[in-house]
């Protein structure tokens, strides 16, 4: 849970953040510096965990509410990517950032995003034929 060894370690996030960069700056092994990186990185993390919270909730109360059984199935696959998600997200960095769980987490991120896609489809009212 720590990062840098600390629980809110020195972090430079106007530097992190910068939106228009020239070419060739960039965040792995490029011209930022650590605490410009430890931005980045605390970002994602709290990122990480308003997305858990507020989608687990989503799909929690889908899951409950007297919906149409797909809709219910939908988000209960949809919360198991979401837990799958947070399970890699804290495998890496335990690991310390591994190609492989990298690649599994990006993998998973796009299910997730699918997920979400398919819950809105089935979410929509159906538009009746005259």
């Amino acid at each position: 849970p720590t990062c840098q060894g600390q629980i809110w370690p020195e972090a430079d996030f106007a530097e992190g953040f910068v939106i228009w960069r020239e070419l060739g700056v960039d965040y792995e092994g490029g011209v930022l510096h650590m605490s410009a990186r430890v931005a980045i990185h605390l970002a994602h993390r709290i990122g990480a965990v308003v997305t858990f919270l507020v989608l687990g909730s989503i799909f929690i109360l889908l899951m409950r509410a007297p919906f149409n059984a797909g809709l219910r199935a939908a988000a209960g696959v949809a919360g198991v990517l979401l837990l799958i998600q947070l399970g890699l997200g804290i495998g890496i960095v335990l690991t310390h950032l591994p190609l492989a769980g990298a690649t599994a987490h990006n993998a998973v991120a796009a299910l997730l995003l699918l997920s979400i896609v398919t819950l809105n489809h089935l979410a929509r009212p159906k538009k009746l034929s005259p």
